[in-house]
């Protein structure tokens, strides 16, 4: 019996160290497929107009900070649109201010109102894409808790804007949380993201996620 339980230790630790030694190969070529598109990204030079899609909910954790990123994109096409369900929304008057201090760029602001069908979020958004002007040709969305780089928006609409990347419909970003708090509840959501951040790469299928991607506009008409 001691045999057995020793084999059965033995095997466990093989697997163990096997599935680390795997992570650490594919941790080893995220890095490399990262700082591949970043030096890509330092040489593109896409065009074609833009409109940001930012829906906001109450005041998230730098909101003012995080909003104020969208409006410093080096990009030099673009327009912005806020998404409130309603003006008693905490957001809306600080939204307000942000216009108004950074007239550089042109924003909308949309009032969805309250959402019967589905949640509010996918409601908003619906509310703001329904009448888009026929010289937009990029949409691209983002969360108000995220904090983009100056080449957020020039990332995204690269990709899609190569004629060699005529296959590729829609881009996606992915979140990099940052712990707030040293606690053992914010380092493991933490670690968890960056276990799961690294497992992108050059290759595979990977779902959109909604709070930094973009599409082409013809693609987002025709698939409804």
């Amino acid at each position: 019996m001691g045999l057995f339980w020793l084999v059965a230790y033995c095997v466990l630790v093989g697997l163990a160290v096997a599935q680390a030694v795997l992570m650490v190969l594919q941790t080893w070529e995220h890095r490399r497929f990262a700082r591949s598109r970043f030096r890509a990204l330092r040489r593109a030079r896409p065009s074609g107009k833009a409109m940001v899609f930012a829906p906001c909910k109450g005041i998230d954790d730098d909101l003012e900070e995080n909003l104020r990123r969208l409006f410093h994109q080096d990009y030099g096409d673009y327009e912005i649109t806020f998404i409130v369900e309603d003006v008693s929304d905490p957001a809306y008057e600080r939204i307000r201010r942000l216009i108004a201090d950074h007239r550089h760029v042109v924003c909308h602001l949309v009032i969805a109102g309250r959402a019967k069908e589905s949640g509010q979020k996918v409601h908003n958004l619906r509310m703001a894409t329904r009448q888009l002007r026929p010289e937009i040709e990029f949409l691209a969305f983002i969360d108000s808790d995220a904090r983009p780089r100056r080449e957020w928006l020039r990332g995204l609409i690269g990709r899609l804007a190569d004629r060699g990347n005529r296959d590729v419909g829609a881009v996606t970003g992915y979140r990099w949380m940052v712990p707030t708090r040293p606690t053992p509840a914010n380092h493991l959501l933490y670690g968890v993201n960056c276990g799961i951040t690294a497992l992108f790469g050059p290759k595979g299928f990977y779902p959109i996620w909604g709070g930094s991607w973009a599409i082409r506009r013809t693609v987002f008409k025709s698939i409804g």
